[in-house]
């Protein structure tokens, strides 16, 4: 594992045996402004294309920041297509058991790229290098 980036708000890491770049949330997101989170997004979004990494990690279990529907209809026109032209296909959410328990879809495809949530790191690994 390589650790690509730190900030007070996330840290970025290569995994490189498995060729999976992580976004780790901390839980200082909570005070989070949406300009700090599109800022985070865009760079994780510039290091996928460094990596090609095929896969995409996202550790939420301590992000705290309430998304808006305009930053997230932000992040679905600007940042999935960026990842999906860096070559990412699949992006795993690593989140809470009790969060897991309410999604009612675990794996969603859409416009040639799949989500799915899991809890446990190695689950979501093997499913992004699978």
């Amino acid at each position: 594992m390589e650790t690509l980036y730190t900030h007070p708000l996330y840290e970025f890491q290569h995994l490189q045996a498995e060729n999976v770049l992580k976004l780790d949330w901390e839980t200082k997101t909570a005070t989070m402004t949406d300009q700090e989170f599109m800022d985070a997004l865009s760079n994780f979004a510039g290091y996928a294309f460094e990596c090609g990494a095929p896969g995409l990690l996202l550790d939420v279990r301590d992000f705290r920041y309430l998304l808006s529907e305009q930053l997230n209809a932000w992040r679905d026109t600007h940042i999935v297509s960026r990842y999906m032209k860096a070559g990412c296909k699949k992006m795993a959410y690593l989140t809470s058991t009790a969060t897991l328990a309410r999604i009612e879809k675990k794996e969603v495809a859409m416009d040639g790229f799949t989500y799915a949530y899991f809890d446990t790191e190695e689950e979501a690994i093997a499913w992004l290098i699978s």
